[in-house]
């Protein structure tokens, strides 16, 4: 069910579509109605199911899936969880300072790193950077230093938007369709070479986010299905599918208090062993 949700939106076309007629769309206005519905979300829990499939190094196929919980603290905190019955297989998080992911297998491991060093990127080939699940969520604004490239791409059927003088965790390239609210494709390229990550929102599935205290025309509309694929040179390594059933702004009750600190977390997983990435150890 997951796969036929995901996969459907980013089935290559068939045939070149030719470029409508008009201008290109104006960057100025597709940046600032992006970043105003990112800075519109000032916390976030949102539920669904997590899906990915991969090869390790000896080739050999991979597929996993369960339950996935995110939470998000506006501007900079993002914690995620995947369980399988109630049991915690996998976390990610950051708060201002380090971002860590947590995975079990033969030996449970928590990796951790500084967030200046992005050391934190992708474990057995799966991206699990907390700075990328906020780009690809929307709920990171998108910060250029210099005007875009703008060209139609008849293969995509969609505006391509070649982004420069990027930050790191900023796409590199983006997709929008015509008539299209927000880009619903995008590309990192980060700072690992010859690694890209593309990203396929499903427009067809979308939520709307309730904003408390905000008239209903103000609140915002988000993709809640995406497919994220994580590319070395032009092979595929590996292929994740998220699914959102509930997106809200309430996280009262929630652990918001526990899931962005890195000591809670470690001392409530108690995992075999714990790896510094990189940068300067706390």
């Amino acid at each position: 069910m997951l796969i036929a949700a995901a996969l459907t939106g980013c089935a290559p076309k068939a045939a070149t579509v030719a470029m409508p007629e008009g201008t290109p769309p104006d960057w100025p206005t597709i940046q600032a109605r992006w970043n105003a519905r990112a800075n519109s979300i000032k916390a976030l829990h949102g539920h669904g199911i997590f899906e990915t499939r991969w090869t390790d190094k000896q080739d050999h196929a991979h597929v996993d899936q369960g339950d996935l919980d995110l939470w998000y603290l506006h501007p900079d905190q993002l914690a995620t969880r995947i369980s399988k019955f109630g049991d915690t297989y996998a976390v990610t998080g950051m708060n201002r300072e380090l971002n860590w992911v947590y995975l079990e297998g033969g030996s449970s491991v928590f990796y951790y790193g500084d967030l200046d060093t992005h050391s934190v990127l992708s474990i057995y080939s799966i991206p699990v950077d907390p700075w990328l699940y906020r780009g690809i969520l929307g709920l990171a604004p998108l910060m250029t230093q210099q005007p875009p490239t703008i060209s139609w791409d008849g293969d995509a059927g969609a505006w391509l938007i070649v982004l420069h003088g990027l930050k790191v965790h900023q796409p590199s390239r983006l997709w929008l369709r015509p008539g299209a609210m927000y880009p619903d494709r995008m590309e990192y390229t980060g700072t690992v070479p010859d690694r890209r990550i593309m990203i396929q929102h499903d427009h067809r599935r979308t939520r709307v986010i309730e904003l408390p205290g905000e008239p209903v025309g103000n609140w915002p509309t988000f993709s809640n299905a995406m497919a994220i694929e994580l590319y070395s040179g032009a092979d595929l390594e590996s292929r994740s599918l998220v699914v959102f059933d509930r997106l809200s702004c309430d996280v009262e009750d929630e652990p918001v208090d526990r899931v962005f600190d890195m000591e809670v977390m470690i001392e409530g997983l108690a995992p075999d062993r714990i790896e510094f990435l990189g940068g300067e150890a706390p």
